[in-house]
Parts: C-alpha cells; structure tokens; sequence
C-alpha cells in the first residue's frame, strides 16, 4: 500500500507474524532489489474496515548505500 526508505505496508489477508523475518522483491527500473526486512506491525484481516486494511508492516534490515539509492 505505501513504501519509504525505511519499509512498507503489504497489504495481505495472511500477514505473518510479528518478527518474522522476510525477503522482499522490488522490480525497479534499474533492476531487481531483494532487501531483507522484518514484520512489525499487523493489521489481522478481522481488523478490516474503511480506514484500517489487513496486512503487515516490513521494516528494511541490512539495507546498503546502494540500495537505498
């Protein structure tokens, strides 16, 4: 739903839980970035409503110079 340089927010029915840690794959105009990231937030799909969709908030680790260009 929304990325920064620190993460994104997947929006998903089946988020994972909190700390699970997990590999994310960005298409990008200059190529393929494979950025390790860890789950921090979740929005359980019982939460969905208008102003609050299910899914699971990712926080980048390990994410080099290059990369974060």
């Amino acid at each position: 739903a929304n990325i920064s340089k620190g993460g994104l927010f997947v929006v998903t029915r089946t988020p994972p839980p909190l700390q699970t840690r997990v590999v994310v794959t960005l298409e990008t105009p200059d190529g393929t970035l494979q950025l390790a990231a860890e789950v921090v937030h979740v929005v359980p799909p019982q939460a969905d409503s208008p102003t609050a969709v299910a899914g699971a908030g990712l926080q980048f680790s390990a994410v080099t110079e290059a990369q974060r260009h």
